[in-house]
């Protein structure tokens, strides 16, 4: 697997997620063979890290806060791996990977859990380029499958929520929760993305400097590199 922004093992860059997000896929998500959309990711990428940035209590000093900016998506790419189907449950990984002084970037894995038929229909696609599609067969769309059992990670088997942000952890600290109840493993990961942020002045529309508080929060839990600023 070759994904221009994973340098080392598969594994070991799982190992760097700390916040999942679950979903459940939709039948309107599908395509016309059956399989989620190429587009819906970026759906998933989008909510995911709302949410993200809702569990670190990062949300008003990005979005509604007084003195906050503007964030606005500079780059975003998606690679396909495999394809998901109606009722699949997923996890969608987010983390801060490099931190600059006006920008961010994000990265996206898309965890399926295993399935009662044992994925029986879930054939490994080629990875897609930036922003490319891949198509896993045809034939028409695939028949809906029964969700996983009840018991089987109940919190993962959530509808998708599209009420706004989570709230910060139950203590009130700015902190995150990591939705997985078993270590991430890379034969489950069936997509990965990435986007690039720009925190910009309301006024100028021009890149600004990112809140202290946002930096400082980012840094501790994700721990992400330095990054070059962003030219918007």
């Amino acid at each position: 697997m070759r994904l221009s922004f994973i340098a080392g093992p598969v594994d070991a860059w799982l190992e760097g997620f700390r916040y999942f997000r679950p979903f459940r896929v939709r039948f309107g998500e599908l395509d016309a063979f059956g399989h989620v959309n190429n587009v819906v990711y970026f759906r998933y990428f989008e909510q995911a890290r709302i949410d993200y940035f809702g569990r670190l209590g990062l949300f008003t000093d990005l979005f509604t806060g007084p003195s906050s900016g503007l964030i606005v998506v500079a780059q975003q790419e998606a690679h396909y791996l495999k394809p998901l189907y109606f009722g699949d449950a997923i996890d969608v990984g987010v983390r801060c990977a490099r931190l600059g002084r006006t920008s961010l970037t994000l990265e996206y894995a898309v965890l399926r859990r295993p399935r009662p038929d044992g994925d029986a229909r879930a054939g490994t696609v080629q990875a897609a380029g930036e922003g490319g599609s891949a198509a896993a067969g045809r034939g028409g769309p695939a028949a809906p499958d029964a969700p996983p059992p009840a018991g089987e990670r109940n919190r993962a088997n959530e509808a998708v929520d599209d009420s706004g942000p989570a709230e910060p952890a139950g203590d009130g600290r700015r902190s995150a929760v990591d939705a997985s109840e078993d270590r991430p493993r890379p034969e489950r990961l069936v997509a990965a993305g990435r986007s690039v942020l720009v925190h910009l002045d309301r006024e100028r529309k021009a890149p600004a400097a990112l809140p202290e508080a946002v930096r400082a929060v980012l840094s501790a839990f994700d721990r992400p590199e330095g990054a070059d600023e962003w030219g918007y």
